[in-house]
């Protein structure tokens, strides 16, 4: 019948194996678990903790006197929050709110594995003027020798530089103009005494760097856009700095916003203040031109009223008037635009649309200039990061242009534009006055007088216009005051974002528990020990006639136990044994027994010594011959000298009858393997082995033979081929399933039918009730050895009804405590 192939890996899942497996992996799991929590406080430990605060501001500007007036603000209103966003992450804003700390300079304490930074609690303040570029951002250590002087340690561009200096007095080293105080004496020389070494230094920094950190740990983020909230977020190592820097941001935002909106309102001022001048000078002639042609012509004021008899021809005129005059302010203010555009310089992005107000083209050129200045601050971000040649900034500079270009065309299309439709108002007028003097009949005196007074009442009309404005503008800026409000100014933070220490506790366990899994689910799937009958019986043909339970003592060499104790599991063990191997083999004579094994360490010693013991204890006379001639056993079991033996009876030195040896049991003997040969081989497949067993068998019952283990050399095949009762050992946790070949190979090949198997070393306590009726021998000997075995193995070892309580062992066995069993587990699994 052809084998079932034994499979690599485990196919299957078998619990009592995996658990067998978590047993024997604990201290593993247990020493991944340590290890785990041991990475986990290092990493807690010598991880920098970073900090983060956070500042938030809820904008809420409102400018009542503008809504009084109904005057319309024309910068970024601050309800815009990406606007506001924008305008926080900018470089001239920080700038300006990281100019009011003291970040120019940072001191450091070095430890072993981190440094830290003493922000606002330096023992020491150090100042400097006018610091060489190459000396930025350049560690400089600070050793102090006594209150009155100190040494630099530094490098520059690979070089080392050392200077000895003294303290509160200016000097001048590579470059740089430097002066150190020192607030605490007492407190550097207990800091390093302590250390024994020089641990402060200190770093100088330009204003681009720190801009550039500073932007590269902050957030600026929308919280709530129904209620405007914005959170302005900044990580760092020190938890001081992080508040600092967020609440100093937020107070001069809420500055820089109040100065902006009085900025815009000034700028408009001053340009109305222009247009007034220029007004003024105007209708100053106008109003002389007027008086002195009164004089001249002596013209009374009932002249008026003489050339204005057509009310609807007049009516035209002032409103012809009125636009001349909103084309007039709308060409100053565009003139002003095309002048800053035709300068090349940057655009003042804030003053142009403030003086915007109430134009025509304040929509279009608001949007452009937005785009513009959007395009500029995308720029100047991009900058922080990546140099002027690069290829985004050359598209961004060629995007800026394009739109300076775009608006620069549209104020002088439209200059060019209001010019004409201001002198078409001017001609209308011009026609209307004609008309009306033609009409009543009026000399030319009359038709002069009509125009400069025409042209004075426009002007008039234009400057008044203005008063209102200025007016209006003065009021408005008074009542600038911002309604931000900080809604919660940040304490320094207690306890870092990271690393937090249960996150990263938990992270290492699960780490330790996903190793663990891998571990235990590796030796699962290959796993490949024989644990229990079925790992044999599911890939060969061979009987198995016992089990051997696992016995509790440590057992240094194979000994004769079953005399010791008969009614133990063990004894009865090698009687389930014995009885079954009548159901192979019934027939009368002496009957010669072969046991071997895959390798050394299966335990065949120890059952051939106490097979024989239960044999001969039923009645039978038992020799046991140690055919182990590489490596025997059997004297040391029996605490006995091997002088003489198999070897020498084999080389006809020794009778059998000089070399036999008694035992404890009156009807048992054995002989030794005897000196280890040269030619262990030949002496086994020699005539005289024949001889041998052929003259014992004349006094003996049974023949019991212990050979070397049969995976490793070929002597023991021959015993097997000569044995009436070929018995193949494998262990419990100790033999592999490929072992199983051999059995296979012996049964298949060699023709070795009667060949059977005893599984040594079975943890019993697995298996409550036995195994029961089902384990025949198969074809030929199904009934009696199914029979015999089962019910024997089932009622002599069972931990169910009829097992428990009946041999010695069990009555001498002990409670075991909860702690002692989970101690147990721990144990490491000893072999019989």
């Amino acid at each position: 019948m052809q084998q079932k192939l034994i499979p690599v890996i485990n196919d299957k899942f078998d619990v009592s194996i995996f658990l067998q497996i978590f047993r024997r992996s604990i201290w593993w799991i247990v020493i991944v678990f340590i290890l785990a929590l041991f990475s986990a406080f290092a990493f807690l430990r010598y991880t920098p903790s970073i900090y983060q605060s956070q500042s938030i501001i809820q904008i809420n500007e409102r400018n009542q006197t503008a809504e009084i007036l109904d005057l319309k603000n024309n910068f970024i209103k601050p309800s815009e929050l990406p606007a506001v966003i924008e305008l926080i992450k900018s470089n001239e804003f920080l700038k300006r709110a990281l100019s009011q700390l003291s970040l120019e300079i940072s001191y450091f304490s070095q430890g072993t594995f981190l440094s830290t930074e003493l922000y606002k609690c330096s023992p020491y303040i150090v100042e400097v003027k006018n610091p060489d570029p190459a000396f930025y951002n350049v560690q400089v250590f600070i050793s102090f020798i006594n209150s009155n002087s100190f040494l630099l340690e530094y490098f520059i561009n690979g070089v080392k530089h050392t200077n000895t200096l003294s303290p509160n007095i200016w000097h001048k080293i590579y470059g740089v103009e430097i002066k150190v105080n020192i607030n605490s004496f007492d407190d550097i020389k207990t800091h390093q005494d302590y250390l024994k070494k020089n641990t402060y230094y200190f770093v100088i920094s330009s204003a681009n760097s720190i801009l550039s950190n500073v932007k590269q740990n902050l957030m600026v983020d929308v919280l709530n856009p129904d209620a405007k909230t914005i959170g302005i977020t900044f990580s760092d190592y020190n938890a001081n700095k992080t508040s600092d820097v967020v609440n100093i941001i937020a107070e001069e935002l809420i500055k820089y916003d109040v100065e902006k909106k009085k900025e815009s309102a000034n700028k408009i001022l001053e340009f109305i203040d222009e247009q007034l001048r220029s007004v003024y000078f105007q209708l100053d002639e106008s109003e002389k031109q007027l008086l002195v042609f009164k004089k001249n012509n002596n013209l009374d004021s009932s002249l008026q009223n003489k050339l204005s008899p057509f009310p609807i021809f007049t009516t035209k005129i002032n409103e012809f008037q009125g636009e001349v005059l909103k084309t007039d302010f709308e060409l100053a203010t565009l003139n002003r635009i095309d002048k800053q555009i035709s300068s090349g310089g940057a655009l003042k992005y804030f003053d142009l649309i403030a003086i915007l107000s109430g134009t025509k083209s304040e929509s279009i050129v608001s949007n452009i200039l937005g785009e513009i200045n959007k395009l500029e601050n995308e720029k100047d971000q991009l900058l922080n990061d990546i140099t002027g040649n690069n290829f985004k900034i050359k598209t961004l500079e060629k995007q800026i242009e394009t739109k300076k270009n775009l608006l620069g065309d549209f104020v002088k299309t439209t200059i060019i534009r209001l010019t004409e439709s201001k002198n078409d108002y001017l001609n209308k007028i011009k026609d209307l006055g004609t008309t009306i003097v033609s009409k009543n009949n009026y000399g030319g005196k009359d038709l002069e007088y009509a125009k400069i007074n025409r042209l004075y009442t426009i002007q008039e009309g234009f400057y008044n216009k203005l008063i209102e404005k200025k007016a209006e503008y003065l009021i408005s800026s008074a009542g600038y005051v911002s309604n931000n409000t900080i809604l919660q100014k940040t304490e320094p933070p207690r306890s870092p974002i990271y690393p937090k220490s249960n996150t990263i506790i938990l992270i290492f366990v699960f780490a330790a528990l996903i190793l663990s899994l891998m571990i235990l689910m590796s030796r699962y799937l290959f796993f490949n020990e024989i644990t229990a009958i079925g790992d044999i019986k599911a890939y060969t043909e061979a009987p198995i006639v016992g089990i051997i339970p696992k016995f509790k003592k440590h057992v240094p060499v194979s000994q004769l136990l079953v005399d010791k104790n008969p009614k133990s599991r063990l004894s009865e063990a090698f009687r389930n044994i014995r009885s079954n191997l009548q159901f192979i083999s019934n027939e009368e004579g002496p009957k010669v027994i072969t046991i071997s094994s895959t390798v050394s360490g299966e335990g065949k010693t120890f059952i051939a010594i106490n097979l024989s013991g239960i044999i001969a204890i039923s009645g039978k006379s038992v020799i046991l011959l140690d055919l182990d001639l590489r490596k025997p056993k059997i004297h040391i079991g029996f605490n006995t000298d091997n002088s003489k033996g198999i070897s020498t009876i084999l080389i006809n030195k020794h009778s059998y009858e000089e070399c036999l040896k008694n035992t404890t049991i009156e009807n048992f003997h054995y002989i030794t393997a005897g000196p280890i040969p040269p030619n262990p081989s030949e002496l086994i497949l020699s005539k005289s082995m024949d001889n041998l067993v052929t003259n014992l068998k004349k006094i003996y019952d049974v023949i019991i033979i212990d050979t070397p283990p049969i995976g490793l050399v070929t002597d023991a095949v021959i015993n097997f081929i000569r044995a009436d009762y070929p018995i193949y050992i494998m262990k419990s946790g100790f033999s592999k399933r490929t072992f199983i070949n051999n059995i296979n190979h012996l049964l298949t090949e060699k023709n070795i039918s009667r060949i059977s198997v005893v599984l040594n070393s079975l943890d019993t306590k697995n298996f409550k009730y036995g195994y029961g009726y089902g384990y025949g021998y198969g074809s030929g000997y199904g009934y009696g050895y199914g029979y015999g075995y089962g019910y024997g193995y089932g009622y002599g070892y069972g931990g169910g009804k009829y097992g428990s309580g009946y041999y010695d062992d069990d009555l001498k066995k002990e409670k075991v405590s909860f702690i002692n069993r989970i101690f147990g587990l721990f144990k490491k699994s000893e072999h019989s």
